[in-house]
């Protein structure tokens, strides 16, 4: 693998694997396997590009969202996983990006020539959500589009071996309003407050269980606007919490 990936100059062209899997197999295995609940799809962006943040519970999730997004979406993706030699080919072939400072470059290159770009802030996948990080801000202050939050459930039930027997499993999938944020936010409330109300968005959507670091920002969002308590997002002092290093650190002197 090179050193270094070059941002893209023209608009992704699904490969053939790319098109085998989101056209013919997610669609066969949703009917086959699963009952679809979809609320939400009034939210979804009809063109242009857009960012797509959503919490992680399965690798399953990149194919049953990007199955009711229109077009591709570019996924990035966990570099190390990017540098394996059959894992990243793979990855590459379903439009995946290294979620790195190359991947960052290509990811803004696709938005600007009208993509859409899939983020996992938890970083992992999680059965409960953990603290997004501050990169997902970096990048939609940066690519100045829409972030639309995504919450996805029950794809962590969803196995093809052995091959599911009784009834069909479910899998919850719902679509929030997007949201557009710019430096001036930057500059008032910092990059990872901005990436916690993305993924306070998300949470919302979420049944309790699965909302992890956010159950309290969700249960306190009508505290916080009455001006009651302090901010969910505080920490013990009162203070909002601005946390960023390595790669995030740079991209908040950058976004700024």
């Amino acid at each position: 693998m090179p050193a270094t990936e070059p941002a893209p100059s023209e608009r992704y062209k699904p490969t053939l694997l790319y098109r085998l899997m989101e056209y013919f197999t997610v669609p066969l295995i949703l009917r086959t396997w699963v009952r679809m609940d979809v609320q939400g799809r009034e939210n979804i962006p009809g063109t242009g590009p857009c960012i797509v943040v959503s919490n992680h519970v399965d690798n399953n999730d990149t194919y049953v969202i990007g199955r009711y997004l229109p077009g591709v979406v570019h996924y990035l993706a966990r570099p190390t996983g990017m540098r394996s030699r059959f894992l990243g080919r793979f990855w590459r072939a379903m439009a995946a990006m290294p979620a790195d400072r190359d991947g960052l470059s290509q990811a803004l290159a696709y938005l600007k020539l009208g993509d859409m770009v899939g983020v996992f802030p938890d970083g992992v996948i999680t059965p409960a959500m953990l603290r997004a990080k501050a990169g997902v801000a970096a990048l939609a202050v940066r690519a100045g589009v829409p972030v639309l939050p995504v919450a996805v459930w029950g794809t962590e039930r969803v196995r093809i071996f052995p091959l599911p027997r009784g009834r069909r499993r479910s899998i919850q999938l719902r679509f929030g309003t997007p949201r557009t944020v710019n430096r001036r936010d930057v500059r008032g409330r910092g990059l990872q407050e901005i990436a916690d109300e993305f993924m306070t968005d998300v949470a919302a959507m979420l049944p309790p269980h699965y909302r992890g670091y956010y159950a309290a920002a969700v249960a306190g969002e009508s505290m916080h606007q009455t001006g009651d308590g302090p901010h969910p997002h505080a920490g013990a002092d009162g203070t909002r919490q601005r946390t960023g290093d390595g790669l995030d650190a740079d991209l908040e002197k950058e976004a700024m």
